[in-house]
Formats: C-alpha cells, structure tokens, sequence
C-alpha cells in the first residue's frame, strides 16, 4: 500500500463533517460502543470474543503468535463474511468510505488489504481512531479561544431547542441533541451517547465551521443528562453573550404539554408508560420540590392520567411544575451568573438581532 493510500485523520473528520465521508470501523463492538466518530459503521475484523483471545495470546506470547492466531480464527469462511459485509456496506453508501481501526495499524491495515483483493480498494485513516480522538479533543480545547460565541437562554418551555434548530440565521449547535437528552430531571429520551462520543459528536459539527462567523448555543449546564460538557468548551459558552427569549407561562406550559405528553404518545409510548414516567420524575425532584408541593403535582398528574388526554387536562400539573420548580431555579442560577444580556423578546426579536450579529 502506498502513502496514497492513507487519509489524515483531520481530512477525515473534516469529510464526515460534510456528510461526505462514511467510517468503516472494523474495531470489535465493544471498542466501538466506548466511543466512536459520529459517521462511523462498525463492522470488525475481529469480534469481541476474538479480540480477547488475540489479546491474551499478545500478553502471554507475544505479538506474532498473537497475529497468527487472528490470521487463524478469520480465515476461510469467516474470513469471506466478513468481506462480504464490508463490501455491502461499501456499494450501500451514497459517499465515500474510508477504513479505520484504533491506532489505523494491523487491523486496517489488512481489511484494506483484503478490500484490495475483493477489487474495492479503499483508504484508511492514518492514526486511526485514536488519532481522530485526539483531535476532537484539540477542536473543543481550541473552542475556548473562540470569538463570537452567543448563547440563547430562556425560562423552562420558551422552546429554545426549536428556535435553534429552526433559525437559518447564524450556525448552531444543538448540545441536548446530541446529548440525547433535554438537559433536565424531565429530560430523558431513551439512551445516551457514552461521553466520548458525545464530546465527538461536539467537534466533527464544529471542525468545519468559520471561527469568524457567529456560533448559537443553547444555555446549558455542565451536565446534561449523564454528559458532561467539556470544561473548556464549557467556560467559553459560560462567558458568552446571552439572547433571552421571553415567553408568556401558558404558552411555554403549552410547549411542555407538546414535549413531555404528546411526543412520547406519539412516538408509541402508552399513556401508563407516559405518566409513569413524569410521576417518577416528579420523585426525583421531591427533596426540590418540598413534599406538600409534590404531591399536589403527583395528585394533578394522576387525575390527567384518568382523563382524555388534552392540554386543558393537564395545564394546571404544569403550571405547577414551572412556576414551582424550574423557574425559581432559572432564576436564581440566571442571578448569580449575571451574565452579558444583549437582548430580552420574543423569537421575533431574537431573529431581529442575529441578523445584526451576522452582518457587523
């Protein structure tokens, strides 16, 4: 193989980034579930069982004993598999493919080898993942010299999130959404990326970016959910400009009403599973909360449960649920930061003065 036939691991990211670049990740699944680049398709070379005894053969024996006996369980039939999925995979894809492993040594090596043989010659990421990892990590410590960082802030249900991913006005980056969770005690949708791949996720959307240009981002707090917002990146987004978007309490109560009850039922959940779960939540926020507060709420959540499922049925839990719980403590966490207010409006206005960001 020659130099040609490597990429850098910094094209590489860049390329996924541009959604025009899909990983071929023939690491064994439980490297890959560890952590990833977001744009990668994990089909190994060596499973996870196999990986261990290749493992135990290195430790135990050394390196070449170790490579002869991955050459042996990989081989004939199993050997031909695997091809096969790696050359399905690459007919699939609508845009190129590249191969990479952890250190973009042995393993790729030889599945670009094997590539070769079977006709589809491919590139593979030099350095591997963990070079690519490297470098996500050098995206978000150079975040903190950014300039230009605004951040859009707002009570409990002023529908941030979708202002974000709605306004085409200045590039944003959606952090709950690639937290997969919405930043709060009621905020869980299912399975959470594990923190490097959260962390990556983060620097393949920024890598791409113009320093120069205006960056949005929702308000956050260290951690959202179980992911933790890297120190650096965090103390950028901290000391950054603040856009408030100032939402009337029925209307903010209407977009929980949407968030938390009709897009889990619409999505399959039941109603059992639904109120199941913000009755837990509201549990988990009782100690906050105060107990005669809590129960009323759970009291409320019961009888909406009973009911037809409509916003008026289930106004007054979430009236409670703010004007208790998340707007005091918006409040008291907004106070003490004392942050640089550029502007306090409604979404309109907030447009308004992005478009002044953009063009100064």
């Amino acid at each position: 193989m020659s130099q040609s036939d490597l990429l850098s691991a910094e094209t590489a990211l860049r390329e996924v980034s541009a959604g025009n670049l899909l990983l071929l990740d023939v690491r064994a699944p439980v490297e890959f579930e560890q952590g990833h680049i977001p744009g990668s398709l994990n089909i190994p070379i060596l499973n996870d069982q196999e990986r261990e005894q290749v493992g135990t053969a290195y430790k135990k024996q050394g390196s070449q004993v170790a490579i002869q006996l991955g050459h042996e369980l990989v081989s004939g039939e199993t050997k031909n598999q695997r091809i096969n999925l790696w050359l399905a995979a690459v007919r699939a894809s609508s845009v190129k493919v590249a191969i990479t492993c952890f250190r973009g040594g042995l393993r790729s090596q030889t599945a670009q080898k094997w590539l070769c043989e079977a006709g589809r010659p491919l590139p593979r990421v030099g350095g591997g993942y963990k070079e690519m990892r490297r470098l996500c990590g050098q995206v978000l410590e150079d975040f903190g010299q950014r300039q230009n960082v605004f951040v859009l802030t707002g009570r409990t249900g002023s529908a941030k999130t979708v202002f974000l991913r709605n306004q085409k006005i200045v590039p944003a980056i959606d952090l709950e959404g690639l937290a997969n969770h919405r930043g709060s005690s009621f905020g869980r949708r299912g399975s959470q990326p594990s923190q490097a791949l959260f962390e990556n996720r983060i620097a393949v959307q920024l890598i791409n970016l113009d320093p120069n240009q205006p960056l949005l981002l929702e308000d956050e707090s260290r951690m959202i959910g179980r992911s933790v917002i890297p120190e650096t990146f965090f103390a950028r987004l901290r000391a950054a400009p603040v856009l408030k978007l100032e939402i009337p309490l029925e209307q903010r109560a209407r977009h929980i009403f949407a968030e938390y009850v009709q897009e889990p039922l619409a999505s399959g959940q039941s109603v059992p599973a639904v109120f199941a779960e913000l009755k837990e939540a509201t549990q988990r926020i009782r100690k906050k909360l105060g107990d005669q507060r809590t129960d009323q709420i759970l009291e409320k959540l019961r009888e909406s449960e009973a009911q037809e499922i409509r916003w008026q049925n289930n106004q007054s839990w979430i009236e409670m649920l703010l004007e208790w719980y998340y707007d005091p403590m918006y409040h008291n966490s907004f106070m003490r930061r004392n942050p640089n207010l550029l502007v306090t409006g409604t979404p309109l206005e907030i447009a308004d003065r992005l478009r002044t960001l953009r063009e100064k």
